[in-house]
């Protein structure tokens, strides 16, 4: 195994099963351990928003701690190549949007519509802006992408392998809205087309450029552009 493989699987510092343990824990730990840690705190904190911005941080925590030295290596990495892994995160990004875009504009002609998901995240940009934009620009691209990137990289490590999987979860976890509010229907799964060709851009751009930052930092402006987008549509009366 070369020393660009080491140190995204990092096979050097853990056993592949510890790998695969924490994998699973993380990819299953998002729909529960935030949940957990924000029932307790709504005993202490009574502001919702606030519980579950916290929730969400000790969770992305837990994560940083687990995987500690990878973050460290990848970020040198990051630093060093600076230049061109820009210029592969816009490429992959671009790639990931025509993809995203395309999607959406058939499934919007044959369903109508949007996605539930999309459609709760409007509503709550809108009502609660602040933390909205918090929450998808900073907590929502850190918490995904360790958990759908960097936690899948360490135990897949065949590129396309893992660009699939890790863009299927990405895709499935944006859809779970509708299952959970019990609206779900077969047609729903199509959702998973449009979120799941941008995580599996995003994981190709992370395997390209040896770094979980990438799809972090990209994840993020992403999310602000498009809130900002958003906010300004409403303001206009356009949505």
């Amino acid at each position: 195994m070369n020393k660009k493989k080491k140190l995204i699987n990092n096979t050097m510092y853990r056993k592949t099963y510890v790998n695969i343990i924490w994998c699973l824990v993380f990819v299953l730990g998002i729909l529960i351990i935030p949940t957990f840690i924000n029932f307790g705190l709504k005993y202490i904190i009574h502001n919702k928003y606030i519980c579950s911005l916290l929730s969400n941080i000790i969770f992305i925590s837990i994560m940083v701690i687990v995987y500690y030295r990878d973050l460290k290596d990848e970020f040198k990495i990051f630093k060093r190549k600076f230049k061109d892994n820009i210029k592969l995160c816009l490429k992959y990004y671009i790639i990931g949007m025509i993809l995203m875009i395309g999607f959406n504009i058939i499934l919007s002609s044959i369903l109508g519509g949007i996605a539930l998901n999309e459609s709760q995240v409007r509503d709550v940009l809108f009502n609660h802006t602040t933390y909205m934009l918090i929450n998808i620009v900073l907590i929502a691209p850190i918490t995904e992408e360790l958990v759908y990137r960097k936690s899948i990289f360490t135990v897949i490590k065949s590129k396309w392998f893992y660009a699939t999987i890790s863009g299927l979860l990405f895709g499935g976890a944006h859809i779970l809205t509708n299952i959970i509010s019990g609206g779900f229907v077969a047609t729903d799964l199509l959702y998973i087309l449009p979120y799941g060709s941008f995580g599996f851009m995003f994981a190709v751009m992370d395997y390209e450029t040896d770094t979980v930052y990438s799809s972090i930092i990209m994840h993020s402006i992403h999310n602000l552009l498009n809130g900002l987008l958003l906010i300004n549509l409403h303001m206009l009366g356009v949505l």
